[in-house]
């Protein structure tokens, strides 16, 4: 698993003891009510004495059954032979009470040195009988329960993050394929980001030489397409191409398609769990090529506000406080479409059909506007309700198909908006001359 997806899974290993009262359901509650360590569990059973060792594998497999419906990664094993384990586990214990419970070994020295070498070679025959019996155990993996796998516990482990994780991206990166990169990482991270940016018409993002956030752009985009040459000469971000690496990201790429309004903290944390397992140092970088290659289609709100242009403060606050963002998909009807097409020519803005690069021009033009010119009255009514509207906006959808008609209602009509715009922006000229 860590060499196809590069991504490295710890799974916390646990020995249970069981008996004839045990059932798939009571193991089940047990197992989930356990704290999450690391990426998942390896549970091996391990018989009382009174039942078979196929009694055993038996618990094992319809545990592991129960235990899919719990979307938990996790495999349970039965041991084939439980009593050397039993018996050494015993007699270690009972060394040990000796040690605790006898204080005239205090003053025998050569009896506290023989008690010792029995602890020592105890505790060795412990190991190895722990180790013959996780290794030589049928396992059951609950995301994947119909057969066993018998086999060495690294491989058993690599099988149950294959299927625990099975939508996992291919991410080739060493510095950010983890939960907590380096200082260092990140600081190749946010230069990356504002490359992203401020040169994402540009091959390799502008970017010469070798610094680290090369690497970064070479592993993280570049394989997957979210970075290429659009038409000759012209590059940009699009969505995972139909290469073996972008294929692997489109399943965690609808995640972000299908969050509708969750914060994208909610994203993250989705992302985090399985099947994805993505982890927290690439989220930053998927998040931002996910906005620049829909950004005529879906709308970047911060704490609510809109925002016209995905720029450098917006890379800032991505980095610090993703769960102020939220994405929003825009999708307008045939008439509202015609408008913005009247809109879009007059404002000199390419949209493809998209609402928000008109919207995001609009505001723009209005926010370049002086202050004279954001509260000056000697403007026809018609223009200073339309700015008093626009500048009063924080959604780019609601602005154009519902504020704009509400607030003119037949008067709606490009030329209008247009006229309001290019009114207001004449009138401090016109007040020097």
């Amino acid at each position: 698993h860590y060499f196809q997806k590069d991504a490295l899974r710890t799974f916390e290993i646990a020995l249970q003891v069981v008996g004839p009262s045990d059932t798939p359901e009571s193991l089940t509650r047990g197992i989930v009510g356990r704290p999450a360590r690391g990426s998942g569990l390896l549970l091996l059973l391990l018989g009382d004495g009174s039942m078979t060792a196929q009694s055993v594998n038996q618990l094992a497999q319809k545990t592991a059954k129960t235990l899919e419906t719990e979307q938990k990664v996790i495999a349970v094993g039965g041991a084939h032979e439980g009593f050397t384990l039993r018996s050494t586990a015993a007699e270690l214990l009972a060394v040990e009470r000796v040690f605790r419970e006898h204080p005239q070994l205090e003053g025998d020295r050569i009896a506290r040195r023989e008690i010792a070498a029995r602890q020592s070679h105890c505790i060795d025959q412990l190991h190895r009988a722990l180790e013959s019996a996780f290794e030589n155990a049928s396992w059951y993996l609950a995301p994947q329960s119909s057969r066993a796998v018998v086999a060495p516990l690294t491989v058993v482990a690599s099988a149950l993050a294959d299927a625990g994780f099975s939508k996992a991206p291919i991410i080739k990166s060493e510095l950010l394929q983890r939960d907590k990169p380096s200082s260092n990482s990140m600081a190749a991270l946010r230069e990356l980001a504002h490359a992203m940016v401020n040169s994402y018409a540009h091959e390799q993002l502008g970017m010469t030489q070798y610094p680290a956030e090369l690497g970064l752009y070479l592993t993280l985009l570049r394989p997957f397409g979210l970075h290429k040459e659009i038409e000759a000469g012209v590059f940009g971000f699009s969505e995972p191409d139909d290469s073996r690496e972008g294929t692997s990201l489109r399943p965690a790429w609808d995640v972000i398609d299908l969050a509708g309004d969750k914060p994208l903290d909610a994203v993250y944390a989705e992302w985090a769990r399985p099947p994805y397992g993505i982890k927290a140092g690439v989220m930053p970088v998927l998040a931002l090529a996910y906005m620049l290659a829909k950004r005529e289609s879906v709308a970047v709100y911060i704490d609510g506000v809109y925002q016209t242009a995905v720029d450098d403060v917006v890379v800032d606050k991505l980095l610090q406080k993703p769960g102020l963002f939220r994405l929003r998909r825009i999708d307008r009807s045939v008439r509202e479409t015609a408008f913005l097409s009247g809109l879009a020519q007059l404002l000199g803005v390419d949209h493809h059909g998209a609402s928000l690069p008109i919207a995001a021009a609009l505001f723009q033009r209005f926010e370049a506007l002086s202050q004279f010119a954001k509260r000056t009255t000697h403007l026809d009514p018609l223009s200073v309700k339309i700015r008093s509207v626009v500048m009063k906006a924080d959604d780019p959808e609601r602005l154009l198909f519902d504020d704009l008609p509400a607030s003119l209602g037949e008067e709606l009509a490009p030329e209008v908006v247009y006229h309001a715009l290019q009114s207001a922006e004449a009138s401090y000229p016109a007040l020097l001359d």
